[in-house]
């Protein structure tokens, strides 16, 4: 037979080693410490005009420039820093051209593009190097389906692509093809002040299976199931 004492000295070991894995759980970071900074305002390599979206992919952070129409291609150093690789892109409404880019998003090696006043979404290849190649253009605007106005932002999950519709107060959701391509599915919302109504949708995020809605015209962020 086990004594008292020894069941009660088990009992304390296991509580102190349940805290501890506890503890290891709930481990947070508290303190942001200041490293570099990035960039200037003008045009050259290096130099930014209107940052707006951001992604990464390997080893490579990409920049969406509005003020100069195009993609920035930096380089994540170990110590966090960056160093220019190229730029991509020019002011225009041909492919690989861009008014207005806003958000990105990465999937597989293709990065989705907001080409905010072209109403679509670019899609670029993302080579080994981290340039890029222009691959499709998807959409144009108006109201209907696969149709834009003034997107802004993007996000993915799975194999799908939800676009922040803004001018439409609406998000739209595409299918990611194999070979990057996108296929209209469908759209949600419309505009309003109630739940699933809309008055301008500003950014997009996911976790798990929720969908979160940052609606400015609301003061509010929605939060949606996706099922």
């Amino acid at each position: 037979m086990i004594g008292v004492p020894i069941i009660a000295l088990l009992i304390a070991i296991g509580m102190t080693m349940s805290c501890v894995k506890s503890t290891k759980k709930q481990a947070t970071h508290k303190e942001l410490i200041p490293k570099f900074i990035f960039g200037k305002k003008g045009t050259g390599l290096g130099d930014l005009a209107k940052p707006h979206g951001l992604a990464t992919k390997n080893n490579y952070l990409y920049v969406a420039e509005s003020g100069n129409a195009r993609v920035q291609v930096l380089e994540i150093q170990p110590d966090g820093n960056l160093v220019s690789k190229f730029t991509f892109g020019a002011r225009g409404e041909k492919i690989g051209e861009f008014r207005g880019n806003h958000g990105l998003a990465v999937k597989n090696n293709y990065l989705y593009l907001i080409d905010a006043a072209n109403a679509r979404i670019q899609v670029l290849e993302i080579q080994p190097d981290g340039n890029l190649v222009s691959k499709f253009t998807f959409g144009k605007e108006g109201k209907s389906l696969g149709e834009f106005q003034t997107p802004l932002a993007l996000a993915i999950k799975d194999n799908f692509l939800y676009a922040a519709d803004s001018g439409n107060f609406r998000i739209q959701a595409l299918e990611i093809q194999p070979n990057g391509d996108l296929v209209s599915k469908f759209t949600f919302g419309k505009e309003g002040k109630g739940l699933g109504e809309f008055g301008f949708i500003e950014n997009l995020a996911i976790k798990n299976n929720f969908f979160y809605v940052s609606d400015t015209g609301n003061n509010c962020i929605q939060i949606l199931e996706i099922k």
